[in-house]
């Protein structure tokens, strides 16, 4: 069994698949299934977005994250701008 939960895709890599992105498979988090496309619009990204986001290895929650907005602080109390 711990070699099945092992060998077994991460969420982002499910994500990640071709047939994944787009022929909408669920994505779920936090308790809550929605497509991809569903993800970006309930948290206001496009979809392309948070693909890239687990491209570059984010975990989930920082991929299905909202964008931050310019002037928005950051978490070390600098402003981008």
């Amino acid at each position: 069994m711990q070699a099945k939960l092992r060998d077994a895709p991460t969420p982002e890599e499910l994500v990640m698949t071709k047939n994944t992105a787009s022929r909408g498979k669920s994505i779920t988090h936090n308790g809550q299934t929605y497509t991809l496309t569903q993800w970006a619009e309930r948290i206001g990204v496009a979809p392309s977005l948070i693909t890239n986001r687990l491209k570059k290895g984010w975990p989930i929650e920082r991929a299905l994250a909202p964008a931050r907005v310019k002037g928005e602080k950051h978490g070390c109390g600098l402003i981008i701008l």
